[in-house]
Formats: structure tokens, sequence, C-alpha cells
């Protein structure tokens, strides 16, 4: 059970990088870590990332959920989705416990992930999220929904 290569290449545009991984398990899921965030979990064996200028892209990927690193939670959740198809925005919204609330607008530019982090949230408790895209018309998508 082990990750046995792990590289990456420079698409064109000079942003994008595409990462790409391989395991020895026979039908492995991947366990894709930014940073110390769970980015993406998958059966492919590659994804693509948007690095800014400036910024320095950490990837770690593990095929066994036991081998995965503990993470101190600082109170803060990142949401993490994939880009839809005519979206033109991405509008995240926290339920309050009777209505969704709008709480952040991200514009679509491009990119395969978004995220967002939320503000401290309160302990012991289930936070409802969900991001709706809208599209160029203004109509609201299908939402995706996280607790």
């Amino acid at each position: 059970m082990a990750i046995t290569s792990l590289t990456s290449e420079r698409l064109p545009g000079g942003q994008a990088w595409r990462v790409r991984w391989s395991s020895d398990l026979a039908d492995p899921t991947y366990y894709v870590y930014v940073g110390d965030v769970l980015a993406l979990t998958t059966k492919r064996p590659w994804a693509d990332f948007t690095v800014r200028p400036g910024e320095t892209l950490a990837i770690q990927v593990f095929d066994d959920p036991a081998a995965v690193p503990a993470v101190v939670h600082d109170g803060r959740v990142t949401v993490t989705w994939e880009r839809r198809d005519g979206a033109d925005l991405y509008r995240l919204e926290q339920w309050d416990g009777a209505a969704w609330a709008a709480r952040h607008e991200q514009r679509e530019v491009g990119e395969w992930l978004y995220q967002y982090t939320t503000p401290v949230l309160d302990d012991c408790a289930t936070a409802r999220w969900r991001v709706v895209p809208v599209g160029d018309n203004l109509a609201d998508g299908a939402p995706q929904e996280f607790s």
C-alpha cells in the first residue's frame, strides 16, 4: 500500500500544473491534500492545480485512509468544490436554522477546483454549507451541500 510515483508538469499558460500519481494497489482511492487540507478524494491518478504567482504548491497523496496525516482542527472548515459548466459565479451559503444565508461569492475564473475557508465554527455543532452555481443569466443551478 503505497504511492509509487508522484510527478508534475507545468501546463501551457504557466499557472496550472498537472500532478500525476500511482499506487501499487489494484483499485485505489486517492486522498489528495493541498497543504494540510483534503482537497480531493478520487479514483483518477491525476489532477490539475492552479498556482498563483508567489505561491508554492504543497501536495500529499495517500492511497490508504489510515495513513493520512493527523490534523489539528482550528475551528474553521475549507469547503472545496469542482467547477461547473455554465457557472459565472458560485454563491456559498450557510444554513442558519431557518434559511440559507449567503456568506461568500466566488467568480468563475477557469480553475478546476475552488475553495472557501469558513469563519471559526461552533464546537460540537454540525454546520451546513452549500455551493450554488449561478449562470451568466443569474439563474441558480443545482446546489451541492456539505456538512
